[in-house]
């Protein structure tokens, strides 16, 4: 199925995307915070509340910034474009059990499948773009950081605070299939060892 993601979208997710990449380290070098000395699969914790943190953030601020995009491009809401998605699908499963709701064509049917697609696709770039700016203020001020704490002390700082954002902003699932991975690569370490 062929769906087009609307640039604004694009361009919004862009942004956040930048403006977290240049808050990030502006707030890391200005951070009054110590260095997080925290080690090993413990640093995890630090990270499972900011994720947390993120997820609920996300929860509210999502549909704010769908609204704002879709007022500044004159366009329906990602989360209006599912609703009707969703009707049309309701209305193909009645369709398909006998039941008469309406008379859609296959355009309409086809049409509404590709809404509900499209309307995912963009509010996952919005949370994810979102995640992103949320992300790196949070590990900038608390100056954690996961690969030196996991013992890569030789990345350089940059590279660390993107990847231990990236990190957070999975969720807290994404967060413990991380942790889970670590301790069974460290498992197998001290097993052979």
């Amino acid at each position: 199925m062929d769906t087009v993601v609307r640039l604004p979208y694009i361009v919004a997710t862009v942004v956040l995307v930048v403006v977290g990449l240049i808050l990030g380290p502006i707030i890391a070098s200005a951070s009054t915070v110590a260095q997080n000395q925290v080690e090993g699969i413990a640093a995890f914790a630090i990270l499972y509340v900011l994720a947390q943190a993120i997820e609920r953030a996300n929860q509210v601020l999502v549909p704010v910034f769908d609204r704002l995009v879709a007022a500044v491009s004159k366009e329906p809401t990602a989360t209006t474009k599912k609703q009707r998605g969703l009707t049309v699908l309701r209305a193909q499963a009645a369709a398909a059990r006998g039941v008469a709701v309406g008379v859609f064509s296959a355009d309409t049917q086809t049409e509404g499948a590709k809404t509900v697609t499209t309307a995912d696709i963009e509010k996952a770039l919005l949370t994810n773009g979102l995640a992103f700016l949320l992300a790196m203020p949070l590990v900038g001020l608390f100056k954690f950081s996961l690969l030196t704490s996991l013992g890569y002390a030789d990345v350089p700082a940059l590279v660390d605070l993107i990847l231990t954002a990236t990190a957070i902003m999975g969720g807290a699932s994404g967060l413990s299939d991380l942790v889970s991975k670590v301790q069974k690569t460290k498992t197998a370490a001290e097993t052979s060892a």
